[in-house]
């Protein structure tokens, strides 16, 4: 019907267009059209295109500092380009912290020119460029293979091709979710030409070329794409040398080639990956438990992969494939056809990647199953739409006949499995699935009435017009369904976030560098990114082992999985040992900390400043086994040193170690509204009536991070005020040990006090596990007077580190609250000092009696030798090329 009523439009749209012999133009008038459908719903919806989880809180933020880095890099010669980053959870190593994130990704060339354009909508601008890249990879790549066999397919089914590969559900939901995973797509139609490259005509230049960008851009990508290009070259192999002579051993040396080629990439990139190696080992993630995988995917999960596998894209969805449902015919008629052996392979090796979990673990580096190797599906099938597309379109009905049948059977069962799901789901969301499913069944149907009763050059139309429209409406699909469920966050709220007037002010007052910013708001965790302050927060891919083993011990509840850390809880002890100086919030205001001029800014009256000096130290062997309320206690009266020289011994005193003596029961008693073991049929509120008998932090226990079982996040309200914690199961991919769960409920004054626990449906617990504690804070004054006398002064940073002047009285240790690591070095007038781990995480060198001028320096682990392998590896290259020149020069 809207064909036959613009038959005029479509007419001249043929033939101004698509009878061009240029795919890149026809896929780029189609990609704008569907990026105009998805930005202007966005619009009309009030939403962006930045997920609300990860994205807000680690893609969106990092942007800013990728926008300063690369325009230092090429405005101001790399000079102010740091090593470390020192406003970012108490300091963090800039490469081990925004490798992940896109500081070597080419196409962030887009920053620079967008530097002064609004945020967010430079965020958006580069997703939609990494779409708009992959489908023009997808297109060089089809390209070269139907060039190498001489044969022809049309700009249209190329193109179209692209299309349906760019608006799949990979790209749209783990790319808009995790922007770094769009590089996937763009590098591995690339990888595979050159690959074939290197197989058909020995030629390595650009199989070692994209191996060295992949790594170079993301190494836990460039596994996963080696990996399937692995895959695809075994495959290509054994096609290649089938009748020849000593098969086995030419098949060898085709695959030895390809090993050696890589590995000069790898050399290559040396520079970035040896420290990023070591970064990774020596991060606490190395250390999670491995979760046991079962030999064969569980029924639901491959019943869902299946049957959503033509699905419309829904974001925040890894494992819905979100394939056209065009494709459905093309593949069947595949596998109804002779020949395209290579391809049919590939499809059963997909297929047992499904049913075999391991082997997902093998191809997305040996970690837990997951559906992150899903874009070489995608490319797969968009790869089989082009190769079969025209004969589609070619097939007369009994040719049908057979293809037909299979898409028919595949149908039929895709309609028992939406009726399963109907009466399985309660509505009013069996009813969505229920729409959804007929929006699909409709579609198929319509694809084979066109395929059953209609010829030539009609057939061929309706179908690229149907493709063309059919994904249109997916994208609306897609926005629609990304508003109702929440996962993308409001323009508007995005806006907020980044224009605070209140941290942009307090931006201006941190004026030293170590004037450290707490932030109530959980999405703050990066703030230090957008606004340049001190943060006592961070949630990027890898952490310093040494801070995620301070809040692991100091059982730290706002650090749960260790390695995003929103802050420390506002225990005021943990805040002064960090040099906190202002807080920013409404709710679960520290003890000691007072309004400022600035809405909802708090400054703390007891700061310590950064670099503050102790006269006595404690061994930590002989407080191993404390509590972590003990521990910082005591930290804010001496030194907790590991590895005590003798030099400590003579010339600093030993502290006080004795244990905190009061009982529980003198300070605070406690009345349950319930009591015993218990297990939830529906929502129930555990009340705990507190009578406190002194003012202090109030504390909750539990004596494991699975005492509520079923339950992963803990909301109490104290005195109406809502507290939320997370727990870290063991049975979860992000569990490092943690045992018992300790968090701080706030601090409270002497008298009667409510706290209610919001327990769910289905949870399991005893009362004996639940228990509180209250903690005077009166020390806190005074050991924060004691501890800010002497510090250190006129601190400077540059990009290797930080120098300034301090003047003690005697001897003392000098801590300073930057995690500790191997790859510093400190020097007091000149001469090198030995740096001890204290206070768990952290620093601290010994000074002596007098004026003195200390500067720490950072030097990356493996970043000296790295740079020696690269430059030499490319000598070597250059050397040999040379040679080569020269020896034809002389034949």
């Amino acid at each position: 019907m809207f064909i036959g009523k613009n038959r005029g439009f479509f007419r001249r749209f043929q033939k101004e267009v698509l009878n061009k012999n240029n795919p890149f133009t026809i896929y780029t008038y189609i990609f704008v059209l569907m990026a105009f459908i998805i930005l202007v719903m966005l619009k009309f919806n009030g939403l962006s295109l930045i997920y609300k989880g990860d994205a807000l809180s680690q893609h969106f933020p990092n942007q800013f500092y990728l926008i300063k880095t690369i325009n230092d890099f090429f405005f101001d010669f790399a000079r102010n380009i740091e090593s470390f980053n020192f406003k970012l959870g108490f300091g963090s190593d800039s490469l081990f912290t925004y490798y992940h994130y896109g500081l070597f990704d080419p196409l962030n060339i887009l920053l620079v020119p967008l530097k002064n354009v609004d945020p967010v909508v430079v965020y958006s601008i580069r997703i939609i460029f990494r779409l708009y890249a992959s489908g023009v990879c997808f297109i060089i790549m089809c390209r070269y293979f139907l060039s190498i066999r001489h044969e022809d397919r049309s700009v249209v089914s190329i193109s179209l091709g692209a299309i349906i590969y760019v608006f799949s559900n990979y790209p749209l939901s783990s790319g808009v979710t995790h922007p770094y995973f769009g590089y996937s797509t763009i590098l591995l139609p690339l990888m595979i030409i050159g690959a074939s490259k290197l197989i058909r005509d020995n030629s390595k230049k650009m199989f070692v070329i994209t191996s060295f960008l992949s790594i170079v851009v993301n190494f836990y990508f460039a596994y996963i794409i080696a990996f399937h290009v692995l895959i695809y070259s075994i495959v290509y192999i054994i096609k290649v040398t089938k009748g020849k002579n000593k098969r086995f051993i030419v098949g060898f040396r085709l695959f030895f080639r390809g090993i050696y080629s890589y590995l000069i990439a790898v050399l290559l990139s040396a520079c970035v990956i040896f420290p990023m190696i070591y970064g990774i080992v020596n991060s606490i993630r190395n250390n999670s438990i491995c979760i046991d995988l079962p030999i064969i995917t569980q029924r639901h999960i491959v019943l869902r992969y299946f049957f959503d596998f033509f699905k419309t894209p829904r974001a925040g969805d890894a494992v819905t494939a979100g394939i056209a449902i065009v494709t459905l015919f093309t593949i069947s008629l595949l596998f109804c056809s002779k020949g395209r052996t290579k391809l049919k392979l590939l499809c059963a090796i997909v297929v047992v990647a499904v049913f075999v979990p391991k082997f997902q673990s093998a191809m997305t580096g040996f970690s837990y199953a997951n559906y992150r190797w899903t874009f070489a599906v995608a490319l797969l099938v968009s790869y089989i739409f082009v190769e079969m597309f025209d004969e589609l379109t070619g097939l007369n009905n009994k040719e049908n006949k057979k293809m037909l049948n299979v898409c028919y059977a595949y149908m039929f069962l895709y309609v028992v499995y939406a009726i399963h799901l109907f009466f399985k789901k309660s509505y009013p969301e069996s009813l969505t699935l229920a729409m959804l499913d007929v929006s699909g069944l409709i579609v198929f149907l319509s694809y084979t009435y066109v395929l059953v009763y209609k010829n030539g050059n009609k057939k061929r139309r309706y179908l690229i017009a149907m493709t063309v429209v059919t994904i249109c409406m997916s994208m609306c699909v897609y926005v629609g369904k990304a508003s109702i469920a929440g996962v993308l966050a409001k323009t508007k709220s995005a806006r907020n976030m980044i224009t605070s007037r209140e941290l942009i002010e307090l931006s201006n007052v941190c004026g030293s560098t170590f004037e450290r910013v707490d932030n109530s708001d959980p999405r703050s965790m990066n703030f230090s990114d957008i606004y340049g302050y001190g943060s006592s927060s961070i949630y990027y891919s890898i952490e310093n082992k040494n801070l995620s083993m301070f809040n692991l011990i100091m059982k730290n509840s706002k650090a749960a999985p260790v390695t995003l850390m929103n802050n420390m809880d506002s225990r005021v002890a943990l805040d002064n040992l960090m040099s906190v100086k202002f807080y920013v919030g409404r709710k679960k205001i520290p003890y000691g900390y007072e309004q400022t001029y600035m809405k909802d800014v708090y400054v703390n009256s007891n700061y310590i400043p950064f670099g503050f000096t102790y006269d006595s130290f404690v061994d930590y062997k002989q407080v191993r086994d404390y509590s972590s309320l003990d521990l910082q206690e005591l930290m804010l009266r001496s030194c907790v040193v590991e590895g005590v020289d003798k030099n400590i011994k003579n010339k600093i005193k030993s502290g006080n170690i004795a244990r905190n003596v009061e009982k529980i029961g003198d300070n605070l008693s406690v009345k349950l509204s319930l009591s015993g073991k218990i297990k939830t049929s529906k929502k129930i509120n555990l009340v705990a009536d507190l009578k406190a008998n002194k003012n202090g932090e109030l504390y909750l226990h539990l004596p494991s991070q699975d005492s509520f079982k079923n339950m992963d996040k803990l909301e109490a309200r104290v005195n109406g005020e809502s507290n939320r914690t997370n727990f870290t199961k063991k049975n979860t991919r992000w569990y490092s040990g943690e045992t018992d769960s300790l968090i701080n409920l706030g601090y409270l004054k002497k008298g009667t006090h409510k706290v209610e626990i919001s327990i769910p449906s289905g949870v399991e617990f005893d009362t004996k596990d639940i228990s509180f504690e209250i903690r005077d804070v009166k020390y806190v004054e005074e050991a924060s007077k004691v501890l800010s006398r002497e510090y250190l002064k006129k601190i400077s940073t540059n990009s290797r580190g930080f120098e300034g002047e301090i003047d003690v009285s005697k001897d003392k240790l000098m801590f300073v609250s930057i995690p500790y690591g191997d790859s510093w070095r400190a020097f007091v007038d000149g001469r090198e000092a030995e740096i001890k781990k204290a206070n768990i995480g952290f620093m601290a060198i010994h000074l002596g009696k007098g004026r003195h001028r200390v500067r720490f320096v950072y030097d990356r682990p493996y970043q000296k030798i790295g740079l020696i392998v690269s430059l030499g590896t490319l000598l070597l290259l250059g050397i040999f090329k040379l040679y080569n020149l020269i020896s034809k020069k002389s034949v």
